[in-house]
C-alpha cells in the first residue's frame, strides 16, 4: 500500500470517527508516542486508545449537539 492510500484511509477514519478503518492496516509492531499520551503504546495499546478516543469524541459531540 502506498503512503498516500493509507493517509486517505486515516483521514476517512478521523472524519467518520471509525477506528476500525485503520486498525487492519497497522503493523503488529506498531508503536505510538505522543506528548499528549504519557507512555508509548504498542499495537494493542493503540487500538484500545484510538477506539476510546473516537468513542469519547462521538459521545461529547452528541451531548453538545443536544444541549
Amino acid at each position: 500500500m502506498e503512503v498516500i492510500d493509507f493517509l486517505k484511509i486515516y483521514e476517512n477514519s478521523w472524519n467518520k470517527l471509525d477506528a476500525e478503518l485503520i486498525i487492519p492496516h497497522l503493523a503488529e509492531k506498531y508503536e505510538y508516542s505522543s506528548m499528549w499520551v504519557l507512555t508509548n503504546l504498542d499495537h494493542d495499546g493503540f487500538v484500545k486508545y484510538i477506539r476510546g478516543k473516537f468513542g469519547t469524541i462521538r459521545n461529547r459531540a452528541f451531548l453538545y449537539m443536544n444541549e
